[in-house]
């Protein structure tokens, strides 16, 4: 790092306690504001949701993933419009109009206080290992790329910046500080990602020097990565989870002032997640054309740092880096503290606790969190998956019981309190132990292991559970229903909602959600018409595609001349993309005219961007046909 750098960032983290420090002093005498301050409007709530969510696994997560495995992952983003929906305008007025500060209080409301408190248990733990712990975990994983420190003096660092921050400045601090980050991490990231474009030179350099498998986002069935079947019946269940049930999500939401605000909060964040595979992934793909023989793809986010970023950017871009980390660790410490302190030790220790004492409370138990979680960033070094897996997977196996429990519990009538107890008490811990298996790669690798089905098929045994306990068993006395909880003064404050303007702007997302798969798709399709993939793990008798390549180079000979004999050749010509591996031959490859391309239309032998194919050849001779030379 240069002065300049350091400089950069000195600025930003003097930024960073200042506004904390100012915070603190302007709220100095409303303690009930430090854990939920309900005065924000829907530019706020949008932005602090965004940078709750765009945490250090979008900066080196994402760019690994283009690298190695193309557009795919964009799903994660791309699908989360239709969750934000459903908390905007489903969830929503449900929860401002009741008035709650954490989703146990949801709970308490429709099935009393047992299941209240195991979620509030089960709601600290996830907010340790999914949000404090994780992001942790990939923030000092990048930290230590950019400076070179150990990654536990990183995480050590990163955990005692952050911590400081939120205490000073409790919810408010996260939320004013949050609009800032989403500002600061998109105007960077377009920085990033401008200079890498001028360096790879044009759009066509870029699609055509990329294989056309990488631009689509749904795969076939069977892919071992992504296939489309598990993210279709896998995401619905930690979509539905993690944007309309967790804590450090919806918290955000909670801020808003009325129920209009909170529902164009969330109509804004999904506007705002439209930009992250373009921000986030590209250099993913900037670094596969420019850099393609890359031992690690975690390393592609920092390789297009290094190689292309003029003086000053390093400061600039590992303020961001802390940009992103703060807003996850802040907003998970701010949840912890608040769940914590709310449900637990005021509800539970000391109900008569003044606001001076619960905002005591609630600071010294981010102080303790924070300890806590350095240990579960430590933990997550020990998975055997890539980072974004490991991290996704991690999700995967939180989300099966409070998402059968929430969805359940708003839509069906029926559901009973010693179901919501059974889900907790059964469900959480097979999804967790189902969890820790997967995430040792202890099952065989298939569709059916894949960790966005197993998620799917917890989620049905959460769901089955639930339902069969209900219809034997009976409501309880201390169960609400929701019409109920949202009667008073309080709901009626809460006023009406977007309304007509929401549903339009809903509607106008999902048309631009459409267009982008339907256009990547149809580029993909398009670039595999010219395309064929080779691979030693491969089989001659199969299609030659992206997902079935074939397994020598002679059966794609075959299939170019067969593709000359039928027609012109596709424009641009042919691509044949060898995998890394080697290609053993018995007998010599000729080449003749009739395997040579047509005019402005080449036939191009390319290896897969980081993989090294080798070709070998000769005879194999029997063991009785080789004896030991005498004199």
């Amino acid at each position: 790092m240069t002065k300049l750098d350091l400089v950069i960032f000195a600025l930003y983290l003097g930024l960073l306690w200042g506004v904390g420090l100012w915070i603190s002093f302007r709220h100095r005498k409303a303690d009930s504001d430090f854990m939920i301050n309900r005065h924000y409007g829907w530019f706020n709530i949008g932005s602090s949701i965004f940078a709750t969510n765009v945490g250090p696994s979008f900066l080196l997560g994402f760019a690994s993933a283009a690298y190695a495995a193309g557009m795919a992952t964009a799903n994660y983003d791309w699908l989360a419009w239709f969750f934000l929906l459903l908390l905007g305008m489903v969830y929503a007025p449900y929860y401002i109009r009741m008035r709650i500060t954490t989703m146990p209080e949801f709970i308490r409301c429709r099935f009393g206080s047992h299941a209240a408190d195991f979620l509030s248990y089960y709601g600290l733990f996830t907010v340790v290992v999914m949000w404090i712990g994780a992001d942790l975990f990939v923030g000092g994983k990048l930290l230590h790329q950019l400076v070179g420190y150990p990654e536990w003096a990183c995480m050590v660092t990163l955990a005692l910046v952050f911590m400081t921050f939120t205490v000073a400045g409790g919810f408010s601090a996260v939320m004013v500080t949050d609009t800032v980050q989403v500002t600061l991490m998109i105007v960077s990231m377009l920085v990033l990602n401008i200079i890498s474009f001028n360096h790879v030179g044009s759009l066509h350099n870029l699609v055509d020097k990329v294989p056309g498998e990488f631009w689509q986002i749904l795969r076939p069935a069977d892919d071992p990565k992504y296939p489309w079947v598990a993210i279709v019946l896998g995401y619905p269940v930690i979509g539905f989870w993690f944007w309309c049930t967790d804590q450090t999500i919806v918290q955000r939401m909670l801020g808003a002032r009325d129920l209009r605000q909170a529902q164009l909060g969330t109509i804004y964040t999904g506007f705002l997640k439209i930009l992250p595979p373009f921000l986030f992934m590209m250099p993913g793909f900037y670094c596969l054309v420019l850099q393609p023989g890359l031992d690690d793809p975690d390393k592609a986010f920092l390789t297009m740092v290094r190689s292309y970023m003029p003086i000053g950017i390093m400061g600039l871009m590992i303020a961001v880096l802390f940009a992103a980390t703060v807003a996850g660790v802040a907003g998970g410490l701010n949840a912890f503290s608040t769940v914590f302190t709310m449900e637990i030790y005021k509800r539970k220790l000391r109900p008569a606790s003044t606001d001076h004492h619960l905002k005591q409370v609630s600071q010294a138990t981010i102080v303790a969190v924070t300890v806590v979680a350095i240990g579960a960033a430590l933990l997550l070094q020990g998975s055997k998956k890539n980072i974004f897996d490991t991290l996704q997977g991690v999700i995967c196996y939180f989300a099966p019981p409070m998402a059968s429990i929430f969805l359940l519990g708003l839509l069906w009538k029926r559901v009973t309190t010693t179901a919501v107890k059974a889900t907790l008490y059964i469900g959480t811990p097979v999804c967790l132990t189902v969890g820790l298996l997967s995430l040792q790669n202890i099952f065989p690798a298939s569709t059916w292991t894949h960790f966005m089905m197993l998620s799917f098929l917890l989620f049905l045994f959460c769901m089955t559970l639930m339902i069969t306990v209900s219809l034997f068993t009976r409501h309880s006395p201390c169960e609400q229903s929701l019409a109920d909880a949202q009667k008073g003064a309080v709901a009626e404050a809460a006023g009406h909602g977007a309304g007509m303007t929401g549903w339009v702007l809903w509607g106008i997302l999902a048309v631009i959600m459409v267009g982008l798969y339907v256009g990547l798709q149809s580029l993909s399709t398009e670039r595999q018409k010219g395309e064929i993939y080779l691979s030693p793990k491969g089989d001659d008798a199969t299609p030659g595609n992206g997902h079935k390549p074939f397994r020598t180079i002679e059966r794609a000979r075959e299939k170019v001349r067969a593709m000359k004999a039928v027609g012109p050749l596709p424009e641009g010509g042919v691509k044949i993309w060898m995998h890394g591996g080697v290609y053993q031959a018995d007998q010599a490859l000729t080449l003749g005219p009739e395997d040579s391309g047509e005019s402005g239309k080449p036939i191009i032998w390319l290896a897969f961007p980081g993989e090294k194919p080798v070709t070998s050849g000769g005879a194999v001779n029997p063991d009785d046909t080789i004896h030991n030379l005498t004199n």
